[in-house]
């Protein structure tokens, strides 16, 4: 199934800002199938360092480590660093915990390399003294911890704007599909509500989520709750 995996962040990065932590993990879990995909690295790289960054602010600590772990097996070969910094301070927290613990006492952990995550650290540190010398601070600036936004991807503000734009331009029994989706009506149950064939549903439900630029019911109804609309 194809996803618009752009839209998808942003709209985690929205819970982030709302501080629905809860949500921004359960929402994860529920598509990670479309994301966690070994064919993709880059995706998958991209989805555990948001689900880390979801479950540490979400009060999952010791998943959110577990996660980290098996995000820097697969980054350290290559240097990653950005992928961490963009997701600000909950990132750094979760590091700075693995950094300090005893390692050799845990069974079934992965080796990895704590050169690499002091690298990571200290990159951190050097991204405030940035702001800092700017006369900014990493909140200020735009801090992951309430607005995470990945390098190349429209911004919060942005992202929403863009899907109002989109919403307003659903049709009136477009919009009645979308609340029945909503409600958990299936296409036939919402066909018989609304007196018309299932096939004309079937074609509502596609336009929805082209105008929503999303590609199943989960995406279109967090985009529409997000957005008020429900």
């Amino acid at each position: 199934m194809y996803f618009h995996f752009p839209e998808f962040f942003a709209l985690i990065h929205v819970y982030f800002a709302q501080q629905r932590y809860s949500l921004a993990v359960e929402t994860l879990e529920r598509c990670s199938k479309y994301f966690d995909e070994p064919d993709n690295m880059v995706l998958t790289i991209h989805f555990l360092s948001v689900y880390v960054a979801a479950l540490h602010l979400a009060g999952k600590r010791e998943l959110a480590r577990t996660v980290a772990v098996r995000l820097l097996t697969l980054t350290e070969p290559e240097g990653y660093v950005r992928v961490y910094l963009d997701e600000g301070v909950p990132m750094k927290q979760v590091l700075q915990t693995l950094l300090n613990m005893p390692w050799d006492d845990e069974e079934n952990t992965p080796p990895i390399s704590r050169t690499y995550i002091s690298t990571l650290l200290a990159t951190f540190e050097q991204e405030e003294q940035k702001f800092a010398a700017r006369g900014e601070t990493p909140q200020s600036a735009g801090s992951r911890e309430q607005e995470i936004q990945p390098s190349g991807e429209p911004g919060l503000t942005d992202s929403l704007s863009m899907r109002r734009e989109m919403v307003e331009t659903l049709s009136p029994q477009e919009q009645r599909v979308l609340r029945l989706l909503a409600a958990g009506r299936s296409n036939g149950e919402i066909a018989s509500d609304l007196v018309v064939s299932i096939n004309t549903i079937k074609a509502h439900v596609k336009k929805i989520y082209s105008k929503l630029h999303v590609s199943n019911r989960i995406a279109a109804i967090e985009v529409a709750r997000t957005l008020h609309l429900l």
